[in-house]
């Protein structure tokens, strides 16, 4: 009969007791690493990916399909001193509330900071005082074309005769065709 001191009696490797697994174990287990550490990446970068392209400041034609949204970019603003901006109708019978514009053929309203395509929320929130990136946001409802305007207003409602403070800003036309 053999006999079991208590630490070979506990321990059935040894006193070592660190057995080291074969080399193709360790390959697998890295290449898995890899792996789930490649998808996480995409996954949080995946947000960036999925945002249509910010067509420039300047444009002045938008083609989109029904359903489809764009936007141009306004450049950076500062909300906090009283910049605004905003869609005015431009015929009669075309929907206008809060400074968004439905004409039957596009929707059309000024969003800024996070809903900005390719702009990310700050965690610790808008710089205070700071600018903050606008756009014009454009939406297809029905074939078509039809012409948006935007106007700057300074610490008023949005209007087509806004005061427009110490800047004299002309309003932006987009002619807008909906596919």
């Amino acid at each position: 009969m053999e006999r079991r001191d208590a630490t070979t009696a506990q321990n059935p490797l040894g006193e070592r007791g660190d057995r080291r697994r074969p080399r193709r174990h360790r390959r697998r287990r890295l290449r898995r690493g890899t792996t789930v550490a490649a998808v996480l990446t995409l996954a949080l970068t995946s947000c960036y990916l999925l945002d249509p392209d910010l067509l420039p400041e300047g444009t002045d034609e938008v083609s989109i399909e029904v359903g489809e949204t764009a936007q141009v970019d306004l450049g950076e603003w500062s909300p906090s001193i009283g910049d605004r901006w905003g869609a005015v109708p431009l015929q009669e019978g075309d929907a206008a509330e809060y400074a968004a514009v439905d004409d039957g053929v596009v929707t059309a309203h000024v969003v800024q900071g996070a809903e900005v395509f390719g702009v990310r929320a700050r965690r610790d929130g808008p710089e205070a005082g700071g600018t903050t990136p606008h756009a014009i946001e454009l939406t297809g409802v029905a074939p078509g074309t039809s012409t948006v305007r935007i106007v700057h207003c300074y610490r008023v409602g949005i209007a087509e005769d806004c005061d427009q403070g110490p800047r004299d800003i002309d309003p932006i036309e987009l002619t807008v065709t909906v596919t």
